[in-house]
């Protein structure tokens, strides 16, 4: 690990409205924030994120607590996977308890926050060698196109010729994505607001990297809009029952309106370098009664007629197919009556 300096903000951590100008200017290039640390201490350990400032925010006032609003609720940067888990969300946010709950084992839990996990980096296994200097990490080429890519994307730019095929991470990203929610961000310009598919970017030359947050911004919350009728769930294979990243995940989520009929939307994680909305998918399968399953399966295999499977990854394109047809099963398992 190479030497950097530690910095301990005296922001206030009591105040939880926003952080102070001296604390936001800590911040900028060279510098990574640290709060749980349970990815970025582990890159630095492999010497992949080689920062040289360590800037702990823990008490520069970012909020930590779920709180309930008119229009949905909002979850600060600092909650903690073990919190969102334990919390008591209607059953249209379900879905975030129920991925919260697959994340990671219970100690990480009680340490990891919701920004590091929206933030962390893919597991590729070639990404994460120090010795091997991939698309990712500044390289020419990535290694996972013509070797072992049984877990890597078969969605997106990557498997078309695309810079990088590493898949993103984490369900919770997934879950909001299905959710439409909108991630606040706080630099020192002010605040910027931006939905996932803004937040969420697949990498390029130039920001080679998941998501768009600037070097001297911070993830400040999560609104997540709550409908007044409506079930979700989160489904997750992996390759061991537990602890483990999605080989592939399913993030449903059904809202219903007064006049009976009902919006779906969903999204799939393991598949792609950013969390994989599925809207073609969702137009199909929202047109078609959920107990004919002949039209509902033969709907599903036409909207992943396109995918992109490489040499190794095939069986995700099976598994994902069989995820979406067990979301829509639990989505009518959990309807409640009107």
């Amino acid at each position: 690990m190479k030497p950097f300096d530690y910095v301990r903000s005296d922001g206030d951590a009591e105040n939880r409205s926003k952080p102070s100008e001296e604390a936001i200017a800590t911040l900028g290039a060279g510098t990574r924030p640290y709060a749980g640390g349970t990815d970025m201490l582990t890159r630095m350990k492999l010497g992949i994120t080689t920062p040289e400032r360590l800037v702990d925010i823990k008490t520069f006032g970012l909020p930590d607590g779920i709180e309930e609003t008119a229009d949905g609720m909002t979850l600060g940067a600092l909650t903690t996977l073990a919190d969102i888990e334990r919390h008591a969300f209607p059953p249209a946010l379900a879905l975030l308890s129920e991925a919260a709950s697959q994340a990671a084992t219970p100690q990480l839990r009680e340490r990891a926050t919701l920004g590091g996990n929206l933030l962390q980096r893919p597991r590729c296994w070639y990404y994460r060698n120090a010795n091997v200097t991939c698309w990712l990490k500044g390289g020419d080429t990535c290694p996972a196109k013509e070797g072992r890519n049984e877990h890597h994307a078969i969605l997106g730019a990557g498997p078309r010729g695309g810079p990088c095929v590493a898949v993103h991470p984490s369900d919770l990203a997934t879950c909001l994505t299905a959710l439409e929610a909108d991630i606040t961000l706080l630099g020192p310009d002010g605040e910027r607001t931006l939905g996932p598919g803004d937040f969420f970017a697949e990498p390029e030359d130039g920001r080679r990297r998941e998501h768009t947050v600037a070097d001297d911004e911070l993830l400040w919350s999560v609104r997540v809009p709550t409908a007044e009728e409506g079930e979700s769930v989160y489904l997750k294979a992996m390759d061991r029952k537990v602890w483990a990243f999605a080989l592939v995940g399913l993030a449903a989520v059904r809202s219903t309106n007064d006049g009976g009929g009902h919006t779906l939307r969903l999204a799939a994680s393991g598949v792609a370098s950013v969390p994989w909305r599925l809207g073609a998918l969702e137009a199909r399968l929202a047109e078609l009664a959920p107990d004919d399953t002949a039209a509902v399966s033969a709907a599903i295999d036409a909207g992943l007629a396109d995918v992109s499977p490489l040499s190794g990854n095939g069986y995700k394109v099976a598994l994902l197919k069989r995820l979406i047809g067990r979301a829509l099963e639990e989505l009518n398992a959990r309807r409640r009556p009107r």
